[in-house]
């Protein structure tokens, strides 16, 4: 499962709810894009193109090493950001939806794409509030994000055929979302068992 969304929308407050929920977490894998082996350095020195193939090469190295063996162990993989973050962060950077696709063409589909949401001014006061900014969450404006996720997000879409857009305004979003998703995933793993 990807784990979407707009900087600050709440993915990784709602990864922490999922793992606090999962009692069998050796059964669940969680990770992150750009992985701890990426230069986050690079977003501030790299722009367009060249950014995009750092962040698919690092993206190639985190299926190898990481979420296909994951898959291979019978394990529920859950990743905060994957290739629809690429077309979003890439694409609003002035790289070509053909040229994201295609670096990033030979890399698997999520079972389950999770897109979060929330209002613009929700967004824009949680990154009030952790004063953090790079180049591209200075450049590209919160609404711009938003659309974009929902405007690319046919062009990730999983193997399933499943789009999940949750609206995450609050912490109460946030449980009814968890509880749907484990909900659901233990299902499907019941049924592939």
């Amino acid at each position: 499962m990807a784990i979407e969304g707009p900087k600050s929308v709440g993915k990784t407050t709602l990864i922490d709810q999922i793992q606090a929920m999962s009692p069998d977490t050796g059964d669940w894998l969680f990770t992150k894009e750009p992985t701890g082996q990426f230069d986050l350095g690079n977003e501030q020195r790299c722009v367009g193109a060249e950014l995009a193939a750092l962040i698919a090469d690092d993206r190639g190295r985190h299926l190898a090493e990481v979420i296909t063996p994951a898959l291979e162990r019978g394990q529920v993989v859950v990743t905060d950001r994957y290739i629809l973050s690429s077309y979003v962060f890439h694409c609003l950077d002035g790289v070509s939806p053909t040229v994201v696709a295609g670096l990033n063409a030979s890399f698997r589909s999520p079972d389950v794409l999770l897109i979060l949401q929330c209002a613009p001014d929700t967004l824009r006061d949680r990154r009030a509030k952790q004063g953090h900014s790079t180049r591209l969450s200075t450049a590209i404006t919160v609404e711009d994000e938003i659309l974009a996720y929902t405007a690319y997000a046919n062009a990730c879409r999983p193997v399933s055929g499943e789009i999940i857009i949750g609206y995450n305004e609050s912490m109460n979003d946030c449980h009814l979302i968890v509880n749907r998703l484990v909900g659901e995933i233990r299902t499907r793993k019941a049924s592939y068992a």
